[in-house]
């Protein structure tokens, strides 16, 4: 986009089509990318001057936020460039969509105060507070498969914890690794296999939560002695493939920043 300064991509489709945010001289704008067209802002609800785009399915339906004098608001690009409000839990509330299927369906979180509920949205119902872990407080809704469960975290006085939410069960804890202080779910596939991060005693680990109930730290997966750190697991697909983040196992316990490396682990 003309006249930005950095450019961050939070999404790709089947197709190809990548969303994200650009920062601009005076705000931060949601763009769309194709092969064919480039990038083009994605513009914001009227009388708003900010947006970011998280997330997009293969219709290329577009799901982030818009921001403005009245607050942020989860929103929805439709494929012909239009733009629709997805509203708030309450109404003195803020939003933001992260993630949408292909259905047509989105999660995000709505709050206000720092004090997040993790959302559901259709066309149906609307938007939907999902709720929060028992003896919890927050929560966030960060990935959905094709049939509608959701994953996320969920915070309180323990700690945050990774969850997937069904609609015929309600929100279910995930769990941790062992010795563990917070775990968080980022990704769900269609065959239910969960993956995100949790703590250990050496840091942050990208972690996979199977189908079958089991919780495995992906570290486990790699050989002994690569020299890598696998710290969050952002993304699976339906073959079981993982988009994994990390770090040279050099870098741990380092005060300066180190480069991000971006692993992908096929079954």
């Amino acid at each position: 986009m003309p006249d930005t300064d950095s450019s961050v991509a939070h999404g790709i489709n089947d197709n190809s089509v990548v969303v994200g945010s650009s920062n601009t001289a005076n705000s931060i704008r949601a763009f769309i990318w194709t092969g064919t067209s480039g990038v083009r802002d994605l513009g914001t609800l009227p009388g708003d001057n900010s947006s970011q785009a998280f997330g997009i399915n293969r219709q290329n339906e577009i799901v982030g936020y818009s921001s403005g004098p009245s607050g942020m608001e989860a929103v929805l690009w439709t494929p012909d460039g239009g733009i629709q409000r997805l509203g708030r839990v309450r109404a003195a509330d803020l939003s933001r969509a992260l993630a949408i299927n292909v259905s047509g369906d989105v999660v995000g979180a709505s709050g206000s105060a720092g004090v997040d509920r993790a959302f559901l949205w259709d066309r149906n119902r609307g938007m939907q507070d999902l709720g929060v872990l028992p003896g919890d407080t927050e929560s966030v809704g960060t990935g959905i498969n094709s049939s509608g469960r959701v994953v996320g975290h969920s915070t309180g006085p323990g700690g945050v914890r990774a969850f997937l939410w069904e609609r015929n069960r309600g929100m279910q804890d995930l769990g941790r690794l062992p010795n563990a202080k917070f775990s968080r779910a980022l990704g769900v596939n269609d065959p239910g296999d969960v993956v995100g991060t949790s703590d250990s005693p050496s840091g942050s680990r990208a972690t996979l939560w199977s189908r079958g109930g089991s919780i495995e730290d992906l570290n486990t997966l790699i050989p002994a002695g690569s020299g890598f750190v696998l710290t969050h697991a952002t993304a699976i697909n339906n073959r079981g493939t993982i988009l994994a983040i990390g770090h040279d196992d050099s870098a741990h316990g380092h005060d300066q920043e180190v480069p991000v490396r971006v692993f992908l682990l096929v079954p």
